[in-house]
């Protein structure tokens, strides 16, 4: 995950943390893909930052690391509420909810 400026978010970079308006207002929830008009809802409501997928929280070594299938269960348990409401049988979804349990289960490693 990696903290960036409003100005340098583009188009299907992953929200990893909600973004919320001036006045507290939910925006987009995590995981969300974001797209231009997401880029003019957040200018509108005076969001300066928020924090994206990739970036430094996994480094591109972690594909070389095996993943057993137990982890890869344990971080799906924890993913696949993020997804309660897309149809993961969409081509893109099914492949964002693949691939986000997939650093989840990359990070869980990495922490133990």
């Amino acid at each position: 995950m990696q903290k960036i400026a409003l100005e340098d978010a583009e188009i299907d970079m992953v929200v990893a943390e909600s973004v919320t308006g001036s006045q507290g207002q939910l925006l987009l929830g995590a995981g969300t893909v974001i797209t231009a008009k997401h880029i003019r809802i957040m200018k509108t409501w005076g969001v300066h930052s928020l924090i994206v997928e990739g970036g430094d929280d996994v480094s591109e070594e972690a594909d070389l690391i095996p993943i057993s299938d137990e982890l890869l269960q344990q971080a799906q348990l924890l993913e696949k509420p993020r997804f309660c409401r897309a149809n993961i049988e969409h081509e893109v979804m099914g492949y964002l909810l693949k691939e986000k349990v997939r650093l989840k289960a990359i990070k869980i490693n990495r922490d133990n």
